[in-house]
């Protein structure tokens, strides 16, 4: 497993939940309580967002790679636990 942190968890997950429309002051208290539910569901929607810009060869979809969303989300546990 890769060094991924919470701190980045946290970026990615606030940032697709902005960007989706999603951002609640709930949702916000959900990502800062490292809320394992919400960021399984934003880490999913940022690699569906990833995987669909690779596959068209589309600009975007964030800086990560699939390859660590889906180590992250693999890791979710472990890595808010931390």
């Amino acid at each position: 497993m890769g060094d991924i942190t919470k701190q980045e968890l946290k970026d990615i997950v606030f940032i697709t939940a902005h960007n989706s429309g999603s951002l609640t002051s709930d949702v916000q208290r959900q990502i800062d309580a490292f809320d394992i539910d919400t960021y399984r569901r934003f880490l999913n929607l940022a690699l569906e967002r990833r995987e669909n810009l690779d596959a068209t060869g589309e600009p975007g979809g964030g800086r990560r790679s699939a390859e660590y969303l889906i180590e992250a989300l693999e890791h979710l546990a472990y890595i808010l636990s931390s």
